[in-house]
């Protein structure tokens, strides 16, 4: 429980292999894990330029800070952004679920990206699950 890198580590794999999606979560403080980037694959939607610019935004922690903590603003709330709403070239076939966390005095967010058509009515309780269970596992 007090192992901050431990328990991200395994729930974005966690969340990764029950969303078939690639998971993502990160904290204000600079903190970044990723898990299953091999999902991505399965999408015919994802061209070679659209795994660039998806690893690229991994890349640069600046671009994930933009990503979850500027456009990802609610608390509570499952929110979902398209990529045309980020203006980031070639990443208008993408969308993201993602979810804020406030627990043990950290700041984070947990999330998956994937295709716009990812079945947002099974990621979307995913997401808020495993969000939910951080939360709980850090007070």
């Amino acid at each position: 429980r007090e192992d901050l890198d431990h328990l991200m580590r395994e729930t974005t794999r966690a969340l990764a292999r029950s969303t078939g999606a690639l998971a993502v979560g990160a904290t204000e403080e600079g903190d970044l894990w990723h898990a299953g980037y091999a999902n991505l694959f399965s999408n015919p939607e994802f061209t070679p330029t659209v795994f660039s610019q998806v690893f690229e935004i991994l890349d640069e922690y600046r671009k994930i800070h933009e990503l979850f903590f500027e456009h990802i603003t609610s608390g509570d709330l499952v929110e979902v952004v398209f990529g045309e709403e980020l203006g980031w070239p070639n990443f208008e076939s993408v969308s993201v679920v993602a979810s804020r966390f406030q627990a043990g005095g950290r700041s984070g967010i947990l999330g998956v990206i994937g295709p716009r058509r990812i079945p947002f009515y099974y990621v979307i309780p995913r997401v808020r699950y495993f969000r939910d269970l951080v939360c709980e596992l850090l007070r």
